[in-house]
């Protein structure tokens, strides 16, 4: 059988946030006590800091340790944003807060055609996937969004133990593709 097979990013792609990172970690800091830079200031640094922070190291394909290593990353991020109010007594509370939220549907928005598209992929006859460099919270984000029913699987650095563009992650995410067909895949030379 053909395997005819489209593969979804995430951020950027199906959703986006709901507002910007530095709205929301103002006004989560000042619920818990933590003074900090203003929100605009706070966008300009986490962009700054997002764009220079090396990914997650994950320790192989489904490593117990992933939600681990996803934490302890996204806490270094979310510290260098804050900076020296980081050292605050209600960061831990803060962070913990943040943390949450952005894993759940609330914080962000479906892009309005996504759901379209995903419909018409599939009446079409093709296999629908997502695969992300996003981290473990993605599952329960996309199940808030209602957008896990209509895809037919999710594929997560978690899942591989390499992050996009590796060639070892679009290699899973198609044996992840075949096997929701039934065929048999040769991966070798997949770019």
């Amino acid at each position: 059988e053909e395997l005819k097979a489209v593969l979804f990013d995430s951020t950027g792609t199906l959703m986006g946030l709901a507002e910007k990172p530095g709205a929301t970690y103002s006004r989560i800091a000042k619920s818990h006590g933590v003074a900090c830079p203003a929100p605009t200031e706070l966008d300009a640094r986490f962009r700054e800091v997002i764009g220079s922070k090396d990914p997650v190291v994950y320790a192989g394909a489904g490593s117990a340790d992933a939600e681990a290593r996803e934490l302890a990353w996204w806490r270094e991020v979310v510290g260098s944003v804050f900076g020296d109010a980081a050292s605050d007594p209600g960061f831990d509370g803060c962070f913990a807060e943040l943390f949450t939220h952005y894993g759940r549907g609330e914080a962000w928005t479906l892009y309005p055609e996504a759901l379209a598209t995903i419909a018409a992929l599939k009446r079409a006859g093709w296999t629908v996937g997502v695969l992300s460099n996003f981290d473990s919270r993605l599952e329960g984000i996309l199940a808030d969004l209602e957008i896990t029913q209509e895809t037919d699987f999710l594929v997560l650095p978690r899942d591989t133990g390499v992050i996009k563009p590796h060639p070892g992650a679009f290699e899973f995410a198609l044996r992840q593709a075949a096997n929701v067909v039934g065929c048999e895949l040769e991966t070798s030379g997949v770019r």
